[in-house]
């Protein structure tokens, strides 16, 4: 809404300009619940992406027949 017809509501219709007020504050509550869940769900996927890569180095080191002390070197570069 712009805002001269924000204006011309509240002079016209203050009760309409309060449940447009609340309908964006339950909008707003969504979208942070929403970006709480995304945030969430992305912590989880970098995790399980570090244990993958923690993985596949130490899979790659055993191809290679490297000794363990490199291979804990290994994990410890990638966390």
């Amino acid at each position: 809404m712009k805002d001269e017809e924000l204006l011309n509501l509240i002079r016209s219709n203050p009760k309409a300009v309060v449940s447009y007020i609340e309908e964006l504050e339950a909008k707003k509550k969504k979208l942070e619940a929403k970006k709480e869940k995304l945030e969430s769900r992305k912590e989880k996927l970098e995790a399980k992406n570090r244990n993958l890569l923690i993985e596949k180095e130490v899979l790659e080191a055993k191809n290679w027949k490297l000794d363990p002390i490199t291979i804990e070197l290994r994990k410890r570069i990638l966390r």
